[in-house]
């Protein structure tokens, strides 16, 4: 049989055991090299914690900057291998979400944004998509100028536009006169 002395110290280690379960830091680095990235995150008063493997949901990965929170757990309250369960941004998150929408962002302000009304790209640098062919369904609506590469000329539509509009060839062989300008101008 326990006596009460006996008794309290069990449930000091039961309560110190519960309380270091879970803890809250700050990233104070990051390991992304691994196949299972890591962090460096300080936690309580004076506490560093390095190589936290942080588990990230299947196709989602990222690469935390410094200062952002993590969120630790440590099995059976062993503070000598815990993981960062989840490891968030308040500085740069999206905080213009409607109900049900989800957002890709970063710290340069660019976002995948899934919102009620569709798809939203958005970013302060150019976007590349990358693929043997991109198929559009639906009209396609263009406000700045469209280059296209595939040929040696690289001329903008608008360039297009500005050819077309005043050109005129020979009608045929037999009268060499120049045509007028076409009928329908290109706009």
């Amino acid at each position: 049989m326990l006596n009460l002395s006996q008794i309290r110290a069990l449930l000091r280690d039961l309560t110190s055991r519960i309380m270091s379960v879970a803890a809250r830091g700050e990233v104070k680095r990051v390991n992304n090299s691994p196949r299972m990235q890591t962090v460096q995150t300080s936690l309580l008063k004076n506490e560093l914690r390095d190589g936290l493997e942080h588990p990230e949901n299947y196709g989602f990965t990222s690469h935390p900057k410094p200062g952002a929170e993590c969120f630790a757990l440590f099995f059976g309250g062993n503070r000598d291998h815990g993981i960062a369960i989840v490891v968030a941004d308040r500085r740069f998150r999206v905080q213009t979400l409607a109900e049900g929408e989800v957002a890709i962002y970063d710290d340069l302000g660019q976002t995948v944004h899934l919102t009620r009304a569709g798809l939203q790209v958005t970013s302060p640098t150019s976007v590349t998509v990358t693929a043997p062919s991109v198929r559009i369904e639906g009209d396609l609506e263009v406000t700045g100028d469209v280059t296209d590469q595939a040929d040696s000329t690289a001329l903008s539509m608008a360039d297009m536009r500005d050819t077309y509009n005043v050109h005129t060839h020979n009608e045929n062989d037999s009268a060499p006169a120049p045509t007028g300008l076409p009928n329908g101008l290109m706009v």
